[in-house]
């Protein structure tokens, strides 16, 4: 396989001549090629593969010559420079992480082609970690680790010979301890809220199965197998029950045994939104009773406008003289605001009609008087 044979066919006829050549597969003949040539041969080459090993012959035909004759039947025999190569895995197919991993590609040369020398590779996931020239055997050696997993191709190449074969390799590994984790920030939920948990590992074979925990109860809440390094318990419309601490576990099987291992306790707390309504129904009666205040006030502040005006328009207290004692200025309970002005103090005289010309006026005082309050002003003509 790789080689090129010729195919040499000769006839004592005089040329020009036409060469035919045929390939028999069983009795049925097949037209490989004609030559036609000057001289009393012609030679067909055939560049050798696997299937190439048949019966071959060749037929001759001359110019004015109405017969032809085929030639004996030549057997060729194809035979590949080496065997099948052999892919080699120790311990075997399925190794456990950290143990150390040897893969061995080797061919046989057959006694025909001792001394060919063909190029050996390992391949994994179709890429070459191992090539090796002029030799019959290569070898990978490695600590296995879980990226180790995968198919390997024992390759073997020479000319235009190339043979392979293949095997996969597991690593398992235990899984890793997981981690458990609330989408929530400072794993606070509100009540009617959605709550996801997520339990996640570094590393694992898989299929990893994924259990979900409460602490008051010894069940699951929630269980899953995945492909997968991290899996999400969700819980919809979270109330009250839901408020405690949780954990979750992560397992797969190696070497025959069951590996888990447990997560740490994370707690969650559940927050009552029913003080919203308290808050929503304590600012409603707020608003209530500043409206009711803010109308009094209106109405209050509208009555005084009007005494004011009717006070102005009839000219109460303007020029009148006051209610008065001698030597004092009386005003009533009922006095307000409306009081204030400039006064005059005037005495009455003694006697009947003695001295009823006399005017006490004296200085004038601006009094300012404070509503809902009586005042008596008293002393002599003199002050």
């Amino acid at each position: 396989v790789g080689d090129s044979i010729e195919l040499h066919c000769a006839s004592d006829e005089i040329p020009p001549l036409t060469f035919i050549f045929f390939k028999f597969n069983g009795p049925k003949a097949q037209r490989l090629k004609d030559v036609r040539s000057n001289e009393k041969f012609a030679v067909h080459q055939l560049k050798v593969a696997a299937n190439t090993g048949k019966n071959y012959s060749c037929q001759v035909q001359a110019s004015g010559i109405n017969y032809s004759r085929h030639s004996k039947i030549v057997q060729i025999t194809v035979q590949d420079p080496f065997s099948d190569p052999v892919l080699e895995i120790e311990p075997s197919d399925t190794i456990f992480e950290g143990d150390s991993l040897t893969i061995r590609c080797m061919v046989n040369f057959t006694p025909l082609f001792l001394g060919v020398q063909p190029q050996m590779m390992i391949v994994k996931d179709a890429i070459a970690i191992t090539t090796i020239y002029n030799t019959t055997t290569a070898v990978f050696t490695t600590t296995a680790a879980l990226n180790d997993t995968g198919e390997y191709e024992c390759m073997a190449k020479w000319k235009e010979a190339m043979k392979m074969t293949k095997r996969k390799v597991i690593v398992k590994v235990p899984v890793s301890e997981p981690t458990l984790k609330s989408t929530r920030t400072g794993d606070n939920v509100l009540e009617g809220d959605t709550l996801d948990l997520s339990c996640a590992v570094l590393k694992g074979s898989y299929p990893i199965t994924y259990k979900f925990y409460k602490v008051t109860t010894d069940a699951a809440l929630y269980q899953k197998s995945l492909n997968a390094t991290e899996a999400v318990y969700s819980i919809t419309s979270v109330n009250s029950e839901h408020h405690g601490t949780y954990s979750c576990e992560a397992s797969n099987t190696v070497n025959q045994r069951n590996q888990t291992k447990r997560s740490q306790y994370v707690t969650i707390t559940v927050k009552d939104t029913s003080w919203w309504k308290y808050i929503i129904i304590s600012v409603s009666l707020a608003i209530l009773v500043a409206a009711a205040i803010l109308s009094l006030c209106l109405i209050r502040l509208c009555k005084n406008k009007d005494i004011s005006q009717v006070d102005e328009s009839d000219g109460t207290h303007q020029g009148e003289p006051l209610q008065h004692i001698q030597g004092s200025i009386f005003l009533g309970a009922d006095a307000d605001r409306n009081h204030e002005g400039d006064y005059t103090n005037i005495m009455q005289p003694e006697g009947n009609g003695a001295n009823t010309d006399r005017n006490h006026e004296g200085d004038y005082t601006y009094i300012t008087l404070p509503e809902g309050k009586a005042y008596i002003f008293t002393g002599s003509d003199s002050e």
